[in-house]
């Protein structure tokens, strides 16, 4: 049975039979193959003019033109892929590393209090400090004693303004370690080689 000029086969041998190609992207002239050049085109390469070019299936794998469903439109002609990839920062998982790290600290601190104690400038209404404020009374004697007592003068009678000033310097000493060495990884799938062959010398096929 006579190929359609064209078509496309696997072949085991490892020339190309007579009326056939070997499909590695050869450019030929247009004048010596019209009616290949007709379903060809420059799909493949050539300049359209005097020369056009075979398909180079060398290495390569066929997909189907057009739109597969959930895919990608592919056009003719189109060469695409790569025998090994390196992932980029925005294609790994999500991970963690462990960071080490070494704190230290020191401050510059220094400050200064001054303090009131609140009082009456009249005479008082109590005879006891217990809850009191200090305040003028009209008779001096027994007004110190030499023995601590016991008393409390109410918790609001001294007031105490406190400032503070300088910082704190801390400082961290992290390391993290790197990984990987950015290697491209394989990215082929199981493959035979095998020669892929066109018809040069055949039925020109008819579009019904």
């Amino acid at each position: 049975m006579d190929a359609y000029l064209g078509e496309i086969k696997c072949f085991a041998g490892d020339y190309a039979p007579k009326g056939w190609f070997l499909c590695q992207g050869q450019v030929l002239n247009i004048s010596n193959y019209q009616a290949l050049y007709s379903l060809l085109g420059t799909q493949y390469g050539g300049d359209g003019i005097a020369t056009f070019a075979l398909p180079d299936l060398r290495g390569r794998t066929p997909i189907g033109t057009g739109t597969g469903t959930g895919l990608t439109t592919r056009v003719t002609g189109q060469l695409l892929g790569s025998e090994t990839v390196a992932l980029t920062s925005h294609e790994i998982p999500n991970h963690f590393h462990t960071i080490s790290n070494q704190a230290t600290a020191t401050n510059n601190l220094s400050g200064s209090g001054t303090g009131t104690i609140k009082c009456l400038a009249a005479t008082g209404n109590a005879d006891t400090p217990a809850g009191n404020y200090p305040a003028n009374s009209r008779s001096r004697t027994n007004a110190f004693t030499s023995t601590a007592g016991t008393d409390q003068l109410n918790t609001d009678a001294l007031q105490m303004n406190v400032t503070l000033n300088g910082n704190i310097n801390v400082h961290v000493n992290s390391q993290c370690d790197t990984a990987g060495n950015s290697v491209a990884h394989n990215n082929m799938q199981p493959w035979t080689c095998i020669n892929y062959i066109i018809c040069y010398n055949g039925i020109y096929p008819p579009r019904s």
